[in-house]
């Protein structure tokens, strides 16, 4: 019931145990996100450059950029896009896994059945989730930009993490909405 979280020997919290998870795991998301900041472009990057994702941003039910959801909440991904030269033959994709690799959603523009016609300068391009769904823990979001045959203009692999909290603890990458019924002879304590 009770949790006590130490960083570098020193009392961080104290307190009510989901209280101090959801604090370290915060402070985790928030230090993994600024090294992610730091550290992009530096790798995890292929494609010919036709097409550029300048910017890559997760966005909460507000429209505000965040590194940290709660489990259901809608979100957004948003990518600011550069093609040098104009392009008749195109797909977005964004996919979420796991930190550890294990793919948890993907999608892209071909999938959805949108047929490109032309992207040419900037564009902004966004998809919306409306309900967040995961299980709380960390996630990786790839983002591309490449032609319907799959040849990457510009693919983004870990481009940005990100952490998902809930109320309820689950295993697991999916957290449903739920509710629990019974009959007969089971009874609990209030």
């Amino acid at each position: 019931r009770r949790a006590i979280w130490l960083d570098h020997g020193r009392l961080a919290a104290d307190g009510p145990a989901g209280e101090v998870v959801a604090r370290y795991r915060e402070r985790v998301a928030t230090e993994e996100g600024q090294r992610r900041t730091a550290g992009a472009g530096s790798g995890g990057r292929i494609g010919s450059g036709v097409a550029a994702i300048e910017v890559v941003r997760l966005l909460d039910r507000e429209g505000r950029p965040t590194a940290r959801l709660r489990s259901g909440e809608a979100a957004s991904v948003e990518m600011v896009v550069r093609a040098t030269e104009a392009l008749s033959d195109f797909v977005f994709g964004v996919q979420i896994a796991t930190v550890s690799g294990t793919i948890v959603f993907g999608s892209n523009t071909a999938l959805e059945g949108l047929r490109p016609e032309r992207l040419a300068g900037d564009a902004r391009v966004t998809l919306e989730i409306p309900a967040l769904d995961l299980a709380p823990g960390v996630y990786a979001l790839d983002a591309a930009v490449h032609a319907r045959d799959g040849a990457p203009f510009d693919y983004r692999r870990d481009v940005l993490r990100f952490e998902v909290t809930a109320e309820r603890a689950g295993t697991g990458v999916w957290s449903p909405a739920r509710r629990w019924s019974f009959s007969g002879g089971v009874r609990w304590r209030a």
